[in-house]
């Protein structure tokens, strides 16, 4: 009987990983289409012509248990190649038609025009008038659009894939440590959580860093 329910369960929480990537793809073929971007064909299921179903790669509902490295391969080679066919220009199309929901309220945009009162004085320049702080909040707001819309189409889609099938789905730990190292870029492995690297050029002497001599 335990077995039983554990199937069921896994069967369950499958499925629902699996409506969730479903889901993500549909906003994004919308989203595509209504920024005027093109919906490649390799990503458009060609069943019913009327309602393209985007992403194809694992079964809609999964009724037994199944070969599941295929399945988290799949999914995670379309979620790739949707993140390379939506480029920069692309993304903040999409980003744009998402604004009002990046628009902070009150409190924190008070709190940024006072933290960022004495900017330009640092910088040498005059002091901010309200109309540059209220750019610098606009532009803030741009990005965290830009990035809610990136991690939900992207990220999230590979987060449901891992799991549906990867081998670390039941292990937190493991599950968190490779959300940090692939995912989020940032493995524990490295000091620098993904923020240094040796192959890039800042114009900074040793990169900008200094060691301490204590």
């Amino acid at each position: 009987m335990q077995g039983k329910a554990d199937e069921a369960r896994r069967i369950t929480l499958v499925n629902y990983h699996r409506a969730r990537i479903d889901a993500i793809a549909t906003a994004w073929t919308a989203d595509t289409g209504k920024s005027g971007g093109k919906i490649p064909e390799s990503l458009v299921a060609r069943g019913d012509k009327k309602s393209p179903h985007a992403i194809i790669a694992a079964p809609a509902a999964i009724t037994k248990m199944v070969i599941e490295a295929p399945i988290l391969g799949a999914i995670t080679r379309d979620a790739e190649e949707l993140g390379r066919v939506t480029d920069e220009a692309a993304w903040r199309k999409i980003a744009a038609l998402h604004a009002d929901d990046a628009v902070l309220d009150l409190r924190s945009q008070a709190l940024i025009r006072r933290q960022s009162a004495n900017l330009f004085d640092t910088l040498g320049a005059p002091a901010a008038t309200d109309a540059q702080l209220a750019s610098l909040i606009r532009n803030f707001q741009r990005s965290i659009a830009l990035d809610s819309v990136r991690n939900e189409y992207v990220l999230h889609t590979r987060l449901h894939a891992w799991l549906i099938a990867d081998p670390s789905r039941d292990d937190v730990n493991a599950l968190n440590e490779k959300v940090y190292a692939e995912l989020f870029l940032t493995p524990r492995s490295d000091p620098w959580l993904g923020l240094l690297s040796p192959d890039v050029y800042t114009g900074l002497e040793g990169g900008g860093v200094t060691r301490s001599k204590w």
